[in-house]
């Protein structure tokens, strides 16, 4: 087992989970983001989430290991209530990549070229939008 390698965040804003991807993600660290982000939703009994946002200006790549994790959590995202997923700033490699995850999964994905993109169509979470924005200072 490797140690984890790549940075993760999440902000949980009900109905919205915000989430940003940095580096390249191996399998150890995809674990261990869906371990946390579980365990703080369902220890907080945190219900009526039906939107993830996932900035990924600052991810760089995945493991095929840590792909098929991702592909079997967010899986379970449409049985748990979701019902979009919104991308901000994915490169073509990403989004090429992402896309593959959620083939068939019959919720609505949507890509960004940036945050000010989002927030047009999405100004209900324009409170978010310093923490969006913390990905493209680094």
């Amino acid at each position: 087992m490797f140690k984890p390698h790549g940075e993760w965040f999440y902000k949980i804003s009900p109905p919205c989970v915000f989430i940003e991807f940095r580096g390249c993600v191996n399998k150890e660290a995809f674990v261990d983001f869906t371990n946390k982000i579980a365990d703080e939703i369902t220890g907080n009994s945190i219900k009526n989430l039906h939107h993830l946002i996932i900035n990924v200006k600052q991810f760089e790549l995945a493991t095929a290991e840590s792909v098929h994790i991702a592909k079997a959590y967010f899986e379970t995202v449409k049985s748990r209530g979701y019902k979009q997923v919104d991308y901000v700033a994915p490169n073509s490699v990403a989004q090429s990549l992402i896309e593959s995850v959620w083939k068939d999964s019959g919720l609505r994905v949507t890509f960004h070229k940036d945050i000010n993109s989002f927030l047009e169509i999405n100004p209900q979470c324009e409170e978010m939008r310093a923490w969006l924005e913390s990905a493209t200072k680094l």
